[in-house]
């Protein structure tokens, strides 16, 4: 709903999805659509949609990312990444309670660079503290795995991640037949992951998911 030119719909998107019963959206954020150049920053589209999601009644979790062409990879470039946290969660904290720090950065494709979970604790640090600071009632989501990459997520948990965010999120695509034995069996494995971390308690969320009839992932969706 966010994206350039996706954003000049939003708004008879919005009335349909909430006809439809749906009361949450997920959308980026993106901060290479905010700050086109380093001293130009546009929120018009953002406000826009804010706008619209209130109207309809709609919630909006926003996703924190990715990078601008002076600021790659991001977790190398904290100090312009905390301007863009700054700016974003402090212009719309008093309508949007939650955040989401990346998406799939478990992927070179989002990440830019070679996915790390070390890596990714300095961003969602930087980005956990500034979001606190602006208001301690926020929420904080990890940002959403693409699967359910527990060596990656342990690697950030080594790393301190668990001191950064108030909720696991994952996106536990299922390829196979029997998909619901398989995704109970997932995440019962990341559950016993955060556990041994010392945040079991903490909600998980699936923020994506699609569930396959083909027998592998050249079937298709």
């Amino acid at each position: 709903l966010s994206r350039l030119p996706e954003w000049k719909h939003a708004d008879r998107e919005l009335q349909v999805i909430r006809e439809g019963g749906i009361r949450w959206v997920r959308t980026d954020f993106d901060w290479k659509y905010i700050q086109k150049k380093p001293d130009q920053w546009d929120y018009s589209h953002l406000d826009s949609l804010v706008a619209s999601a209130k109207k309809h009644h709609v919630r909006i979790l926003p996703i924190l990312g990715y990078d601008v062409k002076w600021a790659v990879p991001v977790y190398r470039n904290l100090d312009l990444w905390r301007e863009y946290v700054h700016r974003t969660v402090s212009r719309y904290a008093r309508d949007l309670r939650y955040w989401e720090v990346w998406n799939e950065q478990n992927g070179s494709g989002f990440w830019r660079d070679r996915p790390s979970g070390a890596n990714y604790v300095p961003l969602l640090k930087r980005a956990y503290e500034e979001i606190k600071k602006i208001d301690p009632e926020l929420t904080v989501l990890y940002g959403g795995t693409a699967g359910v990459p527990l060596g990656y997520i342990e690697d950030s948990l080594k790393a301190g991640a668990g001191a950064y965010f108030d909720v696991m999120n994952i996106h536990p695509y299922q390829w196979y037949h029997f998909p619901e034995s398989k995704l109970a069996f997932e995440i019962g494995r990341i559950r016993r992951t955060m556990e041994r971390y010392g945040i079991g308690e903490r909600p998980l969320w699936i923020t994506e998911i699609g569930l396959s009839t083909g027998r592998s992932r050249n079937s298709g969706y």
